[in-house]
């Protein structure tokens, strides 16, 4: 998920569009999302987010609950917004 994160999530725009899917998707007003970057296609179901790399077939991928990639999201958000920031730890719950 890092790695999709840094690869994907460049931009305030397409912060703001995830974080809707993810509340979409949780608050069930969506089945399912999905979503295909530079290098990662994410799929979110109510049960959580996959991530599948889409450059390479068997590289391997993942899967996170909604609620840790919201936080994650939400902790990348930070990052990028802070300038003055080369580094940020979050705890996530296990």
């Amino acid at each position: 998920m890092p790695s999709q994160l840094r690869d994907d999530i460049t931009s305030d725009y397409s912060i703001r569009m995830t974080a809707k899917a993810i509340e979409d998707v949780a608050g069930g007003r969506l089945q399912e999302w999905e979503g295909t970057g530079n290098a990662w296609a994410t799929v979110l179901h109510p049960d959580g987010a996959e991530f599948e790399f889409a450059i390479m077939d068997g590289e391997r991928g993942g899967k996170v609950s909604l609620q840790i990639y919201r936080l994650a999201l939400e902790a990348w958000r930070d990052f990028l917004a802070d300038e003055t920031c080369d580094e940020r730890i979050i705890d996530l719950p296990d």
